[in-house]
C-alpha cells in the first residue's frame, strides 16, 4: 500500500501542471511567450531557444503589451529589448520599461494577475531581436538578495512587417 500512495504523489507530482512567476501572456496576440514553462530563472530566456514564427514590427511602433504574474512576489517587472539572438551586447540601455508590481494580494483560484504596459520599440530594424520580460523577486527571506524570473518574446523590426499568421 504504500508503495503505491508513492506512486501516486509521484504521478501527481510529474504531471499536475506548474506556473511559472510572471511570463508573456500566454494567448497573447502582441508577445506570446516563447515557452510557457514553469520558473524561467536563467537569463536571458530561461535557456529556451529561439522560435521560428517571431511576430513582425515596424521600427519604433508603440505596443501595448501584456504579462501576468502567476505566483505573487513582491518586486517590479523589467522589460527589455534585446537586439541580437537575445545578447544585449552593445546595448548601452535596453531597459524600455520598469513597472512596479502593484498586485500584492495572493493568486488565488487560477486567476493570475494582468498587467499591461506602454512601449515603444526602437527605430532601428532587426532581424533576430526579443522582448524580454524579467520578474525582479525582492521578497528571499532573511538571506536577501533578489530573484530573477525571465519570459520572452521573438520579434522582428522591418519596414513591411507581415501580420501574424492565423493557423
Amino acid at each position: 500500500m504504500r508503495g503505491i500512495l508513492w506512486t501516486i504523489v509521484l504521478i501527481t507530482m510529474v504531471s499536475s501542471p506548474a506556473f511559472a512567476h510572471a511570463r508573456w501572456k500566454v494567448g497573447s496576440k502582441i508577445t506570446p511567450p516563447r515557452d510557457a514553462s514553469t520558473g524561467l530563472k536563467t537569463a536571458p530566456c530561461g535557456g529556451i531557444a529561439r522560435t521560428a514564427t517571431p511576430l513582425q514590427y515596424k521600427p519604433g511602433t508603440q505596443l501595448t503589451v501584456e504579462f501576468e504574474e502567476t505566483i505573487q512576489h513582491l518586486g517590479y517587472f523589467e522589460i527589455r529589448f534585446l537586439p541580437a539572438n537575445d545578447s544585449a551586447t552593445g546595448m548601452a540601455n535596453n531597459l524600455l520599461l520598469k513597472v512596479t508590481d502593484n498586485q500584492n494580494n495572493p493568486v488565488a483560484n487560477g486567476l493570475n494577475h494582468q498587467f499591461t504596459a506602454a512601449i515603444t520599440l526602437p527605430a532601428a530594424k532587426c532581424d533576430g531581436c526579443t522582448l524580454q520580460l524579467i520578474q525582479v523577486m525582492q521578497d528571499n527571506g532573511p538571506n536577501g538578495g533578489d530573484s530573477y524570473y525571465y519570459s520572452c518574446s521573438d520579434i522582428q523590426l522591418v519596414d513591411n512587417p507581415q501580420p501574424p499568421s492565423t493557423t
